[in-house]
């Protein structure tokens, strides 16, 4: 999962794999956690609950089991733009020279792609909701 899908998912039930922690299994994302470390710089941590017990693990060890929706349609318009801005995260993914930069690029890129993704789910979902 990534920050962008956080918020949409509190409090609904994610699936973590975290063989560090020896954690295979649904939990409640009950929170984030921003860090940050002199070696890594910023990072995002998932505070996680299970029968009243709290567990920390890192944001890429869980998937949303109920995808949340996208909380407003996104445009074709919108999409088209996603895309456009995807293509430039992208191209500047391989020309940075700055370690820093590439977490946010990769970050951005997400972002645009699940604006992308929410078009295509919305679509689909009034072609369906259409030939009801």
């Amino acid at each position: 999962m990534d920050i962008s899908e956080v918020k949409q998912n509190l409090g609904r039930r994610v699936q973590v794999r975290d063989d560090r922690l020896m954690l295979d299994g649904e939990y409640i994302l009950t929170g984030c956690i921003i860090r940050r470390d002199d070696k890594f710089g910023f990072y995002y941590q998932v505070e996680l609950t299970k029968d009243h017990a709290v567990t920390i693990t890192g944001i890429g060890n869980i998937t949303a089991i109920d995808p949340a929706p996208p909380e407003k349609t996104v445009s074709r318009h919108s999409a088209n733009i996603a895309s456009d801005m995807l293509e430039g995260y992208r191209n500047r993914l391989f020309i940075t020279d700055n370690p820093d930069e590439i977490p946010l690029l990769y970050s951005g890129a997400l972002f645009q792609l699940r604006q992308i993704v929410d078009y295509a789910r919305g679509r689909l979902a009034k072609k369906e909701g259409g030939s009801g």
